[in-house]
């Protein structure tokens, strides 16, 4: 069976575990992506109801993308700067880890006090932090996991990952919408963000992250 999708993909034996693991990985991200705007998009146009830079209710959103830009390239110019000093493996661990708490602090505050209008854009700012995060790290460690030939030949095929994640995604929030409140979407989010960090801990367990950087 495996020679057989070796065959087909114009994979080696050895690199067959790998490709899995980073299919997944890119599942789970593409999933996250998915629910994550259609989540924020839907929040912010069904509930915002208040003003920014003199803008109000939807017409805000072009206010809320420039505002996003500039607080999503200082967030990242600040991890760039950071990964100088620390393990990149460290980085992206506790990366992750931000990205749950972000999204657990969303959920409740989105909860619990759904009324304070300041909480959409916001949201819709930390969403593009997730999504800028999500995009570094898968980056990294296909980068680590793979050298330049084999890149080649196997990042065609992880990029599917991602795509059938973003219509998994579609299709379950369709599906669950039915029988949730779009807000408690955000317990699917934290399921696959959680689910990538048991993936990145378990492949760095195995050793298998070691192409030209420090991965201590």
């Amino acid at each position: 069976m495996k020679k057989q999708i070796c065959r087909i993909f114009h994979l080696r034996e050895e690199e067959l575990s790998r490709v899995a693991i980073m299919l997944v990985s890119n599942f789970l991200g593409g999933v996250v992506y998915e629910v994550l705007t259609t989540l924020a998009d839907t929040l912010f146009i069904s509930r915002f109801k208040g003003t920014l830079f003199g803008l109000q209710g939807i017409n805000a959103l072009p206010a809320v993308y420039l505002l996003s830009a500039i607080c999503v390239t200082i967030i990242g110019s600040a991890r760039v700067y950071f990964e100088r000093f620390l393990a990149i493996n460290r980085v992206i661990t506790w990366s992750i880890v931000f990205l749950a708490g972000l999204m657990s602090l969303s959920y409740f505050a989105l909860g619990i006090y759904g009324t304070v209008m300041v909480l959409y854009p916001a949201f819709l700012i930390a969403c593009d932090v997730v999504y800028l995060f999500i995009g570094i790290n898968r980056d990294i460690v296909q980068n680590q996991m793979f050298d330049v030939r084999q890149a080649k030949r196997v990042f065609n095929i992880i990029v599917g990952g991602y795509l059938a994640g973003q219509a998994c995604g579609a299709l379950s929030v369709t599906f669950l919408v039915k029988y949730m409140e779009v807000v408690h979407l955000f317990v699917l989010v934290l399921a696959f963000l959680l689910a990538g960090l048991w993936i990145f801990l378990t492949i760095r367990a195995c050793s298998i992250l070691n192409y030209g950087y420090n991965v201590q």
